[in-house]
């Protein structure tokens, strides 16, 4: 059996859960679905879809009559399918979750680093020429590394935050 008719008989199955468990399990698909998206209005469909879940098992342990049983019963299922029919793309989404790109910004400024350190450290010529460490010749206190460009001291010239020549962390406070 190809892999595509497989994912799609198990995505079916999921969707019959609220049906095949007699709506004893109709909250389940949505709780999945709020499992993955965290947001407040699968929280709700997940808890009132287990309200009625409750309530179904609880008439059904008391033996009630089938109209008093029934009614939970087709709401559950009913909501349950429909549940599981709006978060199918959510919980059997394959794509990789994007990256906020603020993190991904600081990530990358890491990697620079990283690189630059190592160019210092094996190829300290190559550094010279590229001015990685050196003092800016504006800012003779203050190293520059291929980091974002800040303000330095308020006076309005740019410098250049990271770590100075030697493995010292740049001390100044950022204005």
């Amino acid at each position: 059996m190809p892999a595509k008719a497989g994912r799609a008989i198990v995505q079916g199955l999921w969707m019959l859960i609220p049906v095949l468990s007699l709506s004893f399990l109709a909250f389940v698909p949505a709780a999945q679905t709020y499992w993955r998206a965290r947001t407040v209005g699968w929280l709700l469909t997940a808890a009132s879809l287990a309200l009625i879940s409750a309530t179904t098992i609880v008439l059904t342990a008391a033996d009630f009559d089938g109209s008093v049983l029934g009614t939970p019963a087709i709401l559950g299922a009913a909501g349950g399918v429909a549940a599981a029919a709006a978060g199918r793309k959510i919980v059997f989404d394959r794509r990789k979750p994007q990256v906020d790109p603020a993190v991904k910004r600081v990530l990358e400024d890491r990697e620079r680093r990283r690189q630059a350190r190592r160019i210092v450290e094996r190829d300290p010529a190559m550094a010279l020429e590229l001015g990685i460490g050196l003092a800016d010749q504006r800012t003779p206190l203050f190293g520059r590394w291929p980091d974002r460009p800040e303000q330095c001291h308020g006076c309005g010239h740019r410098a250049y935050s990271g770590v100075a020549a030697g493995g010292r962390r740049d001390v100044r406070r950022r204005a």
